[in-house]
């Protein structure tokens, strides 16, 4: 057996073992929800401990089998090692701020960057064993449990501060730069269009800030990606096709998000349009994921309200909650502070005031400048790029509109064809977040802007769609990445690295 083979075989199996000891994590969880004890904890850190060793090592050695057997692509793999390495670094350079004797309450409860205030208390509550009730600040039941107990597991292992309430988000967002990788080049087979698109997104401080703090958004757009992934590379495991594990993973994704139907409608209606197989495959592939989803979905709410909701007969009177609390959301929402008008949708792609999620000033002399700031905004430099390729995507699908055809596998693309699928997953992507909740904003339901941040990876591959198009001009092109740059740094949380004359000058 040659090396690759053999790496390949060993990452597989310790993989697999893996796996394995992630589902005896999530059953020592739900024994422990039914009966809290510290032995139980005891356990779930043992096991999550075995876990994140026997995942690492997969990890290491599916890398060390990618560098065997694609040395072409070498290069690009330490980008994306570089720029992988460079996010988990810049995240814990800010884990433990504000310290955690900042953000906690007299009686324990934490959080203090945006919405921590609702979700930590919500995984204190999960450990502790906590019963809960539909309208119970402490048990923010009109979102789904999973990204709560992603906080409440750091808690569990690294303890109850503000680097256990928000290690997990910080590697969720970490790994989705390496997946955006592998998702834009198993769409496009481009290595130039994959590496702006994961520069693009590992660069947008709306991500960033998200994954840097203890919130559901990533979580939940990390395991989207995946499923993305595992359906454009035609995955596949023992009897299960790419539908059957894309839905699962979706379901997983709605478990940490229920605004995760957007991924679903949109991965169904890629599947619908252009996947090019007789209709009746199309619809039994998108019943198999359909019902994977719901599966995943409702058993995993229903394994939680018999847990810790003993009021809710099923997890429907979850489902029904969410939605009824969802419906209640009437309103402007946030107010820009320099403009003084409500931030609508429209204002994400033009622009808004960052939102001071958690800013602390101090003074150096006469030097007034913002000694801690987690600021709410998206990269708009990629942003505004929106206005050029979505219309131009629409022009160049309009024009090659054709007869469907079966789609081919990845390895079979060919660079201009997976340009033209990147480009219309991106606007399909878009499209489908954008849109819906331009629609929802103009119906009187309120609109945040982080909404927006489910619509950044097809922003990024959007933008590295546009970027390697031959007509555009490579000094262009580099300005507007080292702009994309600029502007990440300008908006990092912490600039203690920089003189204090500048940082007073930049007001960030």
């Amino acid at each position: 057996m040659d090396l690759r083979s053999e790496l390949r075989r060993s990452a597989r199996t310790i993989g697999a073992a893996a796996l394995a000891l992630c589902l005896a994590l999530v059953v020592a969880v739900s024994v422990h929800a039914f009966y809290p004890s510290a032995a139980n904890l005891t356990i779930i850190s043992f096991l999550f401990d075995l876990f994140l060793s026997a995942a690492s090592f997969a990890g290491i050695l599916f890398a060390l089998y990618l560098w065997e057997a694609y040395p072409s692509m070498r290069k690009a793999m330490v980008v994306v090692g570089i720029l992988t390495t460079g996010t988990l670094l810049a995240h814990l350079y800010i884990i433990g701020l504000p310290p955690t004797s900042s953000c906690q309450g007299s009686t324990g409860e934490g959080g203090c960057v945006m919405d921590e205030v609702y979700y930590v208390p919500s995984a204190q509550g999960l450990l502790a064993g906590e019963k809960c009730s539909p309208g119970a600040d402490s048990c923010n039941l009109e979102h789904p449990f999973l990204s709560k107990a992603f906080i409440a597991a750091g808690i569990a292992i690294l303890g109850n501060n503000v680097v256990g309430w928000r290690i997990f988000n910080v590697l969720l967002g970490t790994f989705s730069i390496p997946v955006m990788f592998a998702l834009s080049y198993v769409v496009s087979r481009r290595v130039s269009l994959s590496l702006i698109a994961t520069a693009f997104l590992s660069f947008d401080t709306l991500f960033f800030v998200h994954s840097s703090i203890a919130v559901i958004d990533v979580p939940a757009i990390f395991f989207a990606l995946v499923a993305f992934l595992v359906y454009f590379g035609r995955a596949s495991f023992w009897l299960f096709d790419r539908m059957f594990l894309a839905g699962m993973l979706l379901g997983v994704s709605a478990l940490a998000k229920e605004t995760s139907v957007f991924f679903v409608l949109i991965l169904v209606s890629y599947h619908l349009l252009w996947s090019g197989e007789p209709m009746k495959e199309r619809l039994i592939g998108v019943l198999s994921l359909a019902v994977m989803v719901v599966l995943v979905f409702g058993g995993g709410l229903q394994v939680y309200d018999a847990a810790f909701v003993p009021s809710y007969g099923s997890f429907l009177s979850n489902i029904v909650y969410i939605i009824d609390y969802g419906k209640s959301l009437i309103g402007g929402g946030w107010v820009d502070t320099r403009f003084g008008n409500y931030i609508v949708p429209l204002d994400w792609l033009i622009y808004y005031s960052p939102v001071p999620y958690l800013v602390t000033t101090t003074t150096s002399g006469s030097l007034s400048y913002v000694q801690l700031g987690y600021w709410g905004t998206a990269n708009f430099v990629e942003v505004w790029l929106v206005w050029i390729w979505v219309p131009y995507v629409c022009y160049l699908l309009y024009n090659a509109r054709r007869p469907a055809v079966p789609e081919p596998s990845a390895a079979e693309v060919h660079p201009d064809e997976g340009s033209i699928r990147a480009a219309r997953l991106a606007l399909l992507w878009f499209a489908w977040i954008y849109f819906a909740y331009l629609a929802l904003g103009f119906y009187g339901r309120v609109t945040y802007p982080y909404y927006f941040i489910q619509a950044i990876p097809a922003v990024a591959l959007g933008g590295a769609f546009l970027l390697t198009r031959s007509w555009f001009k490579s000094p262009l092109r580099i300005a507007i990445i080292v702009a994309v740059a600029a502007w990440f740094v300008v908006y990092y949380p912490d600039k203690s690295f920089f003189p204090v004359w500048l940082r007073a000058a930049l007001g960030t």
